[in-house]
């Protein structure tokens, strides 16, 4: 029997241009460039060019499962018993109505009922290391916006301490052309914060396309990286400036641990190839969803009113944490 269609919901006038629906591989670095292209139009093509019975739709159709970005259906949306939605937090908070949610990391998983964790894709174009760079230790990048990179690496006394040991400091915000391109890159650097950790609603994305383009990786203390490591080769993690300077000299002093964790990283990425993510989604859309739609629908009228009241009160019990965490100055642990 035929698979019922799965809806993929982008909110208008969010959708894009007939020319732009083919292999989300082939797609320009910058196309996905929001969220509600990164995740919402980004998995129903990657799902269609797998032969998947998936729609994109810009309404809220009556029936069926319903995949949206969190913050994309208003707050007092109600699922009627034909509908399953399926809310992607990303970055946002969690909606208060879906009946099951996907997480960019593993705690959120944890914490917030009816979740699971689906890392995101690849970066669309991503281009890695030229292997001709062969043992060179020249050039150390970022990417990434310019906020989420900690001040004391956005100082010049770092581009001058790397200029000291004849490393290049190579800095690639979302508007810079060849954002996705490592090509040139020997190391990358990503770290929020030397003062706050945990950052429980980011990905560990920066890690995984280090990955795969193969290169050494130093991070910062946040618990989607943390989540991820099995061993001192995933990365390099850093808690201070001083910490930064250590973690280059000691890559730079070592071409034997930088290939150790090239090869380690070349193992590891199988666990978020495209493949393996596209099965995390079948599993979840067409054995999960279906069944949690039987139940759904299957309520009773006060039970569904029960299900929205535990949702709200879960809302109302991360809005009270939020204000306390923000009051004490690390609301980077809000959910």
């Amino acid at each position: 029997m035929k698979k019922e269609p799965i809806y993929f919901y982008l909110r208008p006038p969010s959708w894009p241009p007939a020319d732009a629906l083919l292999d989300p591989s082939s797609a320009d670095h910058l196309y996905f460039g929001n969220a509600a292209f990164c995740w919402i139009l980004q998995t129903y093509l990657r799902l269609r060019t797998r032969g998947c019975n998936v729609e994109l739709t810009n309404r809220l159709v009556d029936s069926g499962i319903i995949v949206i970005c969190s913050g994309d259906v208003p707050v007092t949306f109600v699922p009627n018993p034909r509908q399953l939605i399926i809310s992607i937090n990303a970055d946002e908070a969690p909606d208060v109505f879906t009946q099951l949610r996907v997480t960019q990391n593993k705690i959120q998983e944890r914490l917030l009922a009816g979740s699971y964790f689906i890392p995101l894709w690849p970066q669309a174009g991503l281009m890695a290391r030229d292997p001709a760079r062969g043992e060179m230790f020249a050039s150390v990048s970022y990417f990434g916006d310019d906020p989420h990179l900690s001040p004391e690496l956005r100082d010049e006394q770092w581009a001058d301490f790397l200029a000291s040991r004849n490393i290049e400091w190579i800095f690639k915000n979302a508007s810079s052309t060849g954002n996705a391109d490592y090509s040139k890159t020997d190391c990358v650097i990503a770290v929020r914060s030397f003062r706050r950790a945990g950052f429980i609603r980011k990905p560990a994305s920066k890690l995984f396309n280090a990955w795969i383009a193969g290169v050494p990786a130093i991070l910062g203390r946040e618990f989607a990286f943390r989540e991820q490591r099995k061993s001192a080769l995933d990365y390099i993690e850093i808690n201070s400036y001083a910490e930064a300077c250590a973690a280059i000299d000691r890559l730079a002093g070592s071409s034997a641990l930088r290939r150790q964790m090239v090869e380690n990283g070349r193992k590891r990425v199988h666990e978020v190839s495209i493949d393996q993510l596209a099965q995390r989604w079948e599993h979840l859309l067409y054995e999960v969803a279906p069944e949690a739609a039987r139940r759904w629908a299957a309520l009773s009228d006060n039970g569904r009113k029960a299900f929205l009241l535990r949702r709200q009160l879960g809302k109302k019990a991360r809005g009270a944490a939020h204000r306390l965490l923000r009051a004490a100055g690390q609301e980077q642990y809000a959910i």
